[in-house]
């Protein structure tokens, strides 16, 4: 689509607690034109939800349970504009930081580039229900963390003293390990094909967080430079 064709749309990829949403914030936040999209605020109404096979339990997990047509809309919204604009809930977020990554940008010749940043479980997934916002991404990375690490992010989150519990819905028994992950790894761990992505990036949970700023930012200045 020709308004797009000089955004970069990033899309970042992972279990649960992977730490998507901490990257996302941090690249908003170096990048000088910039929104930021979080998958999250694109569920669908509870009646929606679909309901998990086994285990009976709504499926928060499920590519199923987000509207990927409003999200996608979002997207493409954002990537028209050309200031930095919030399009979620980070609008504190998204000042600017002056610090080596920033410094970076202007080196890379992206200070001017037009970012999208879009993150959640499913937004680099394959399944058809993800379709209308895997075909908006120029760059996906994926936040790969084992099992035992994102469950024990998992059960920590709600006893930090910065999250409330009315940030997180609470976990029935054994959700994550009889929902959340196996969803993850059946529908939306992706595939690094670079048919489906065309610039993509695995980063592995030793990964400084610095460092996998620098990476993605090498990357979108890549993308950039193939329009």
């Amino acid at each position: 689509m020709e308004q797009h064709q000089k955004s970069v749309i990033l899309g970042i990829g992972g279990p649960s607690c992977s730490g998507k949403t901490t990257l996302a914030q941090m690249l908003a936040r170096v990048l000088g034109n910039s929104c930021l999209v979080h998958a999250d605020d694109y569920y669908k109404q509870p009646g929606d939800i679909p309901v998990h096979s086994s285990s009976g339990l709504p499926d928060y997990d499920s590519p199923e349970s987000f509207d990927a047509e409003a999200m996608a809309r979002a997207i493409q919204s954002a990537a028209a504009q050309s200031t930095r604009s919030p399009a979620s809930h980070d609008s504190a977020q998204l000042s600017p930081d002056p610090s080596p990554a920033s410094a970076l940008v202007f080196q890379l010749g992206i200070s001017e580039t037009r970012v999208v940043v879009v993150e959640g479980i499913s937004v680099l997934s394959t399944h058809k229900a993800s379709a209308p916002v895997l075909s908006l991404l120029s760059v996906a990375v994926l936040l790969d963390i084992d099992y035992s690490t994102a469950l024990a992010r998992r059960q920590a989150r709600l006893t930090n003293l910065d999250c409330s519990p009315d940030d997180f819905w609470p976990d029935p028994p054994e959700y994550f390990e009889t929902v959340a992950w196996p969803n993850y790894r059946k529908y939306c761990f992706p595939q690094s094909s670079s048919a489906i992505y065309p610039f993509f990036l695995s980063i592995e949970q030793s990964e400084p967080l610095d460092s996998s700023v620098e990476k993605c930012l090498q990357l979108i200045a890549l993308a950039s430079n193939s329009f």
